[in-house]
């Protein structure tokens, strides 16, 4: 219930979500990387992967966000696929590894299907 900011008035506005659990300012499609990248399998990403980071983008257009095209949308999704291979790695030792196992899966899996390898070469 934390999670939840409650208007003054509840007729002009609306309840509010937010996860405070690890907020920071950083590039939007971390969360996206995360929720998809990091826990789904190759068979969703390729069913829903694109279409969701381009309803994404999209919606960022929309908004007003200028200069910021497709393609740089995808390369920061991608980079962000990176960094989630990091996330199994602080977990071990911390948590047991039937939590964290498929994850690295899932992260090694999406590096590859995306082709991030391509970023790291110089």
């Amino acid at each position: 219930m934390w999670n939840f900011l409650y208007p003054h008035d509840s007729d002009k506005e609306q309840v509010r979500i937010i996860d405070w659990q690890v907020w920071r300012i950083g590039v939007g499609t971390d969360d996206l990387a995360y929720m998809m990248a990091l826990h789904w399998y190759p068979e969703r990403r390729r069913v829903m992967e694109k279409e969701l980071l381009r309803r994404y983008h999209l919606g960022l257009l929309r908004q007003g966000v200028a200069n910021y095209g497709w393609d740089e949308c995808w390369l920061d999704y991608r980079v962000s696929a990176i960094s989630n291979l990091l996330l199994p790695a602080l977990w071990f030792g911390k948590v047991p590894a039937v939590l964290w196992w498929s994850h690295l899966e899932r992260a090694m899996l999406a590096f590859h299907d995306l082709a991030c390898d391509e970023l790291l070469e110089a």
